[in-house]
């Protein structure tokens, strides 16, 4: 998260923070924030901002602010509305790198703009996630980046830069429509996802065998599908101590029920996600994971019928 002077109120200007009666907000990818338990903010210098206004999610974009309620050291300065990033602008990216736990910069410039992102080509990779992209003269705020996009393989992009990683941020000099939301609902949002994800992971995980002793089983060990997995693995193992003779029916039978019962569950919790009234990042995330749930379901009904 950065922070932001704005004393013209367009970045959640709402509460004193400098002496010459500007305002401050910290801003971040909506992502950053998405599936936490709480928020914390600490500085550099490890002082932890604990006072904060209102959560304001953007509508159309990666990005979140909150007006902050105490006096910090430093903030930047956000770029005019008008739109300063253009193609060739030297640029700095900041973040957490790599999840280090320390802030640096990154040189680099503007390779494209669009209406809602900046393209640059600073080697910023995950971690930096939030951080703000400044502009190298003036040291505004440009952007905040958010996301990476792996590289091509296909003819198309061989021999040009597209074929590699490319990277991207979110327009900050240009004006946002905001929604402003309660912390807390913001967070259960990001947690009513993040179930959804965890979910999926662990279905595509159930489909293979070889994919039973993976960590997702012991991450998600008290979902019912890892209890169902391990008790079917507990009863072969059983069988084959014994020298019983392995039923290849009743394992089938078995697998069977364990995934008509997760299909059920898997409709049972899309059935629940009602978004509608979510901030426009939690509406596209859930719009994408009920269509990746779609197909995840459908390979459960293929293999139930395979089963029979």
């Amino acid at each position: 998260m950065a922070l932001w002077n704005k004393p013209e109120l367009r970045a959640v200007a709402r509460c004193p923070l400098v002496p010459d009666g500007g305002f401050a907000s910290g801003n971040t990818a909506a992502h950053v924030l998405s599936g936490n338990s709480k928020l914390l903010v600490k500085l550099r210098d490890g002082t932890v901002v604990r006072k904060f206004g209102a959560l304001e999610a953007a509508e159309g974009a990666d990005l979140v602010r909150l007006a902050v309620g105490e006096e910090v050291p430093h903030f930047l300065e956000i770029a005019a509305a008008a739109g300063v990033a253009t193609v060739g602008t030297p640029v700095l990216a900041s973040g957490n790198a790599g999840g280090g736990g320390t802030v640096g910069f990154e040189e680099g410039k503007v390779l494209g703009v669009g209406p809602e992102s900046i393209e640059i080509d600073a080697e910023v990779i995950q971690g930096n996630s939030g951080g703000p992209i400044l502009h190298g003269t003036t040291r505004e705020a440009l952007g905040v980046v958010t996301h990476l996009t792996a590289e091509r393989k296909d003819e198309w992009a061989k021999e040009t830069r597209f074929a590699g990683v490319r990277r991207f941020g979110c327009r900050l000099d240009r004006n946002w429509k905001w929604k402003v939301v309660p912390v807390e609902v913001f967070l259960k949002e990001g947690k009513a996802i993040l179930a959804v994800q965890q979910q999926s992971e662990l279905m595509i995980a159930a489909l293979s065998l070889s994919q039973w002793s993976s960590p997702v089983f012991q991450q998600q060990r008290d979902n019912p599908l890892s209890r169902d997995i391990a008790a079917l693995q507990s009863w072969i193992e059983q069988q084959q101590k014994g020298g019983q003779r392995f039923s290849e029916t009743d394992r089938k039978k078995r697998l069977r029920g364990i995934f008509d019962s997760a299909r059920h569950r898997s409709r049972s919790q899309m059935a629940t996600l009602k978004s509608d009234g979510f901030t426009w990042f939690h509406r596209e995330s859930a719009t994408q994971e009920a269509l990746q749930r779609a197909e995840i379901d459908k390979a459960y009904e293929s293999t139930v019928t395979e089963l029979r």
